[in-house]
């Protein structure tokens, strides 16, 4: 396939040739194309819509919606899942509490259960515990998953693939038959290309590498890069910080810690001193607070203590000198 100004034609399958490298590029950029497509996305989004469920009223079983129009039937189905948890929100969400809390302090706004202490910021740790447990809540809650597939009768079964489409077209997300059809022969040029890519890439591999570059023709080649992208371990993080009661995991986190009336100060700030730890009594009763620049550097330093890795590998575009 190809695209310009929006049309894209279908390429059909890989012949074998890495020579081909022109429709191996076609096909990537169309991939990219089809898949960021306004009326596909559009329609789909009409589609759950029309289930009626959604985050915040989720199925309490699995439901199929069915609707027809033309030759084509969608099905959609809702089912409530238990999310993976968003770690990296929940931990983006520590931040930005601090964050707004020393804004709106650096604007003279007074926050119930902020004080100040040898000249910094403080909250109590009951408080920071509980606000952080609801931000890790959050994250954890059941959500929803919805799974669009389709069948085909009458004269759609016969449509061979189009040769070229305009992606613009008809693309308003509307229930009807043209829409329907639309989205069937986006997905199937859809398919032209992931498979013409993967047929490409697999031919790719096996050709000899010339001071590791394959070439594809006398001008042309492809460096194949072998390389490992590293992340932070945000549940690592946010795991480190609150305990996650959602999970049979006994380790208390360094917040539950310093919440625990049973723990004596002293132990907390040997076990614990990247903290800034103070002893008030706002109302008669000694609570502990925790400065807030501390659990902001705190996470900072988490981020950094555990990373994740994981292997890629991808082909670049060379020219050959």
């Amino acid at each position: 396939m190809v695209t310009i100004d929006k049309i894209v034609q279908n390429i059909g399958k890989f012949d074998g040739k890495v020579e081909n490298h022109r429709m191996y590029e076609r096909a990537k950029e169309n991939i990219l194309a089809l898949k960021e497509d306004k009326g596909t996305l559009k329609l789909e989004q009409t589609l759950k819509m029309n289930t009626g469920y959604n985050e915040f009223n989720l199925p309490r079983e699995p439901q199929d919606y069915n609707i027809s129009l033309g030759d084509v039937i969608f099905n959609v189905r809702s089912e409530t899942t238990t999310k993976r948890p968003q770690y990296k929100t929940a931990v983006t969400q520590m931040e930005n509490y601090i964050s707004g809390i020393m804004l709106l302090l650096s604007s003279d706004r007074i926050i119930t259960g902020v004080a100040k202490e040898e000249g910094k910021w403080c909250i109590s740790a009951d408080t920071l515990l509980e606000q952080y447990e609801l931000i890790i809540a959050g994250v954890k809650s059941p959500g929803i998953k919805q799974t669009i597939k389709y069948e085909v009768s009458g004269l759609m079964v016969q449509e061979n693939i189009p040769q070229d489409m305009h992606l613009s077209v008809e693309n308003n997300g509307n229930l009807t038959v043209d829409n329907f059809r639309n989205y069937v022969r986006k997905d199937k040029l859809l398919e032209v290309s992931e498979k013409y890519i993967k047929a490409y890439e697999r031919a790719l591999g096996k050709e000899k590498k010339i001071a590791g570059i394959i070439p594809v023709n006398s001008r042309k080649g492809y460096k194949e890069e072998n390389t490992k992208a590293e992340g932070t371990n945000w549940a690592y993080v946010a795991k480190s910080l609150v305990n996650d009661s959602f999970d049979s995991d006994d380790t208390m986190g360094e917040l539950n810690i310093l919440a625990d009336p049973n723990i004596s100060i002293k132990e907390k700030r040997k076990s614990l001193p990247d903290y800034d730890l103070f002893i008030r009594a706002p109302y008669g009763e000694k609570k502990l607070y925790i400065g807030l620049e501390s659990v902001y550097h705190r996470i900072q330093g988490l981020k950094d203590e555990k990373v994740i890795t994981s292997d890629r590998t991808k082909y670049i575009s060379k020219e050959i000198v």
